[in-house]
């Protein structure tokens, strides 16, 4: 949190964080973030997360570890270690009797043709990803503290991040085909949607 304050006038507080690309998709600019920033008197940071379990901080931490002075490509955009907030407890949520892992890397060979295309190695991530989700959606399969008692993992308490809106359309089909509801937040407009398309045949044939 970057504060800017002019001699006799009331402090000028701006919020941001420039490792977080939504900014971008709302019109800010990291380099003017950046700028002012450096302009700004003093400078305080979160240094807790209340919504991630302690597992995963540290998890995230050591790969950091090793990222070198630029981990995000940018001289002015360091790693910011932080703990937990003590609301969200390692046991939080359990797999098969055990607590779950902080972190899961999957991996694949490389085909026969040699590396995968960017088109194959997402579909390949669409279906690990999907396979994962209904893994913990089986029945008592995966448990979740939010409360006292531990409850099963529903669709709702699941999601998945990615880059552009066309993998989360790709990533809501392999889930609609594979049965597991999902909504997609996104900007496309309602009338491109399968739903539209299927409502005007319906329209034109009456």
């Amino acid at each position: 949190v970057p504060l800017a304050r002019a001699s006799g006038s009331p402090p000028l507080v701006m919020i941001g964080d420039p490792k977080q690309a939504i900014y971008r998709f709302r019109g800010g600019d990291v380099f003017t973030y950046l700028a002012a920033a450096k302009q700004a008197d003093g400078r305080e940071t979160l240094k807790r997360n209340f919504r991630s379990r302690p597992s995963l901080l540290q998890s995230v931490q050591a790969l950091y570890a090793g990222a070198g002075d630029e981990p995000f490509g940018q001289a002015d955009i360091p790693f910011v270690q932080v703990g937990a907030g003590g609301f969200v407890a390692d046991e939080a949520l359990v797999i098969d009797g055990a607590r779950a892992p902080a972190l899961h890397f999957l991996t694949w060979p490389d085909s026969p043709e040699g590396a995968y295309s960017a088109e194959q190695a997402r579909s390949l991530a669409t279906v690990a990803c999907v396979a994962s989700i209904r893994r913990l959606l089986g029945t008592g399969h995966a448990q979740l503290r939010d409360g006292k008692p531990m409850r099963p993992v529903r669709p709702g308490d699941i999601a998945v991040l990615v880059e552009t809106h066309r993998q989360a359309q790709q990533v809501q089909r392999a889930l609609m085909r594979a049965g597991v509801p999902s909504v997609a937040a996104g900007r496309d407009s309602l009338y491109l949607s399968d739903e539209a398309t299927d409502l005007l045949t319906l329209l034109e044939a009456c």
